[in-house]
């Protein structure tokens, strides 16, 4: 049985102007020179520049049935950026490296759905909510046909990131790792332009760190003067770029580092079968930028649960007192993943939109257990 029924549908135009004042203006400022006091430049002019601009078109249906016991809301979005405003590769001959610039476009196209049930209604209440979303990012067009190198600088190629077209924004870059040669324990990478030499030329995407879907479910139930509510939140199909296990798998390029465990695998003599490279003092090709570091990010988190009483009113009466109630609420209690690092919900350079989902020695997120005594007048 249908309660309500809403279709809605909307159209706008946004902007960001998130760029520093005076970007346009060539900056000079205050520096040293052997010792000598000075100004120099501080920054580079772009008298082109100009705001991001995102379109957004969005259909959403709003249903309520069996006497509002089920609600439910579907949206439908496409988003398309022009004028994307992001730091372009500069020569460094002039002092610096990057120039803040409208660089190219980019569509976000997705749908989000979100339901919530009245499941028991009585002396027990018990009522869940749902929430699921997917969302579909791709770059369009590039201002220069040459990709944008983002993240973290790597052995063997430009970045841990890059900005390509027809590609999510941020995407994980690196080689095609092949395994363990077993004859000299060296790794292989796959030489794409097969000119016997292994470099950025051979850097492909390797994977992205953002899900094919993700979303939460909390459930709450109440029974008298108790109350539980449980949260759980999901994410699948994300990649994660595990550079706290490549530098504790650094295959000899370093001694300053402790290994982990799984560098008792590593190749030590010919014939030996593995995906552990030898370890050799200084060797960096061994420990190249590439998929053999890029993990499987898929999580289903615990994130919260709380409990909690509320003394009977004619218990508290005589003190002129309203409420008390007395609650424990816990957080990050139990994750089920597959990822091999701490956490695979956090990232090291958080807020980056050009190179999510990397973990570089990131703390994880606490587990947490608190109580606590609500008193109302």
């Amino acid at each position: 049985m249908v309660n309500d029924l809403k279709v809605r549908a909307s159209f706008g135009l946004t902007g960001n102007e998130r760029i520093a004042p005076f970007s346009y203006l060539g900056t000079w400022g205050a520096t040293t020179y052997s010792g000598s006091s000075g100004f120099a430049p501080a920054g580079i002019d772009n008298p082109d520049i100009k705001w991001e601009t995102t379109r957004e078109v969005n259909i959403g249906t709003d249903i309520s049935l069996f006497n509002s016991r089920v609600q439910a809301t579907i949206e439908v979005y496409d988003k398309y950026t022009s004028d994307l405003l992001l730091g372009k590769p500069y020569a460094s001959t002039t002092g610096f490296s990057a120039i803040t610039s409208n660089i190219g476009n980019m569509q976000n196209r997705g749908i989000e759905l979100a339901v919530s049930t009245v499941n028991l209604d009585g002396e027990v209440k018990w009522r869940t909510s749902f929430n699921i979303s997917k969302n579909m990012n791709k770059v369009l067009t590039l201002v220069d046909s040459l990709p944008l190198y983002s993240g973290y600088i790597q052995d063997g190629v430009s970045a841990t990131n890059v900005i390509k077209q027809g590609q999510p924004m941020g995407s994980f870059w690196g080689l095609n790792f092949l395994g363990v040669n077993p004859a000299t324990g060296n790794a292989m990478y796959e030489d794409l332009n097969k000119d016997g030499v292994i470099n950025n030329s051979d850097g492909m995407v390797i994977g992205n760190a953002q899900p094919k879907f993700f979303g939460g479910i909390t459930n709450t139930i109440s029974y008298k003067g108790f109350d539980v509510s449980i949260l759980f939140n999901f994410s699948y199909g994300n990649s994660i770029l595990n550079l706290t296990k490549s530098n504790l798998m650094n295959s000899g390029k370093t001694i300053l580092y402790n290994q982990m465990r799984e560098a008792l695998n590593r190749w030590q003599k010919p014939g030996d079968i593995t995906n552990v490279p030898k370890y050799e003092l200084n060797n960096t090709f061994n420990s190249y930028q590439s998929n053999r570091f890029l993990e499987d990010g898929s999580y289903l988190r615990l994130k919260n649960v709380s409990i909690g009483y509320n003394i009977p009113p004619t218990l508290i009466q005589k003190f002129k007192l309203s409420r008390i109630r007395v609650y424990v609420t816990a957080t990050n209690l139990w994750t089920l993943t597959k990822y091999d690092g701490s956490d695979p919900e956090v990232s090291t350079l958080d807020g980056s939109t050009a190179a999510q989902g990397i973990d570089l020695n990131t703390l994880p997120q606490v587990k947490t257990i608190a109580g606590g005594i609500t008193i109302s007048l």
